[in-house]
């Protein structure tokens, strides 16, 4: 449940913004790409247009490529607007709706928990209940949690690919079927 290996001699090197972020100025810069809409408990959430047209379409999975950086793995996004979602807040896979971005401030290369076997390596997006807390660790409802918790997860929200696969610039080619 930790995340694969690092590659020999491919580094690069990523800093967190060094302003910090408001909710304001996520609806603003997000809502060309999407739509606000409420969904309880989190209340405003965003769904990106490219999740309502492609049903099959899942963070961190579709539209970029995993770096490994100076700070772990870096979902490195093709999308204008994945500079927010894939390193701000959380991602919410609603029955009705699809995936939802639930908004944060605290900055990370990606918010995704990882499994792997001998021959796959596979994750998922962290759900809004996942907290970091510097000297902590995560939380889950306040309460800490080791590596390998859950976190309500199911089979399907998991991404798997063969570790060959893993760096490749398309990953969502050679996910294997849910």
């Amino acid at each position: 449940s930790v995340a694969p290996p690092a590659p020999s001699g491919q580094t690069v090197v990523v800093q967190a913004p060094a302003q910090p972020v408001t909710q304001t100025y996520f609806y603003e810069s997000l809502s060309p790409y999407g739509t606000w809409v409420r969904v309880e408990p989190y209340g405003w959430v965003w769904q990106p247009s490219v999740a309502v047209v492609d049903t099959g379409w899942r963070p961190y999975c579709h539209g970029g490529h995993w770096l490994w950086s100076d700070a772990g793995w870096y979902w490195h996004s093709d999308y204008s607007w994945g500079w927010a979602p894939f390193h701000y807040g959380r991602w919410h896979h609603h029955g009705l709706r699809g995936w939802v971005w639930v908004p944060g401030t605290t900055w990370a290369p990606c918010w995704v928990t990882w499994r792997y076997s001998e021959s796959h390596c596979g994750w998922a997006p962290l759900p809004p209940e996942a907290h970091w807390s510097v000297g902590v660790g995560f939380t889950h409802h306040g309460t800490s949690v080791s590596v390998g918790f859950g976190w309500g997860l199911s089979s399907w929200d998991y991404a798997f690919v063969p570790f060959g696969m893993f760096y490749d610039r398309h990953p969502y080619r050679h996910c294997i079927p849910r």
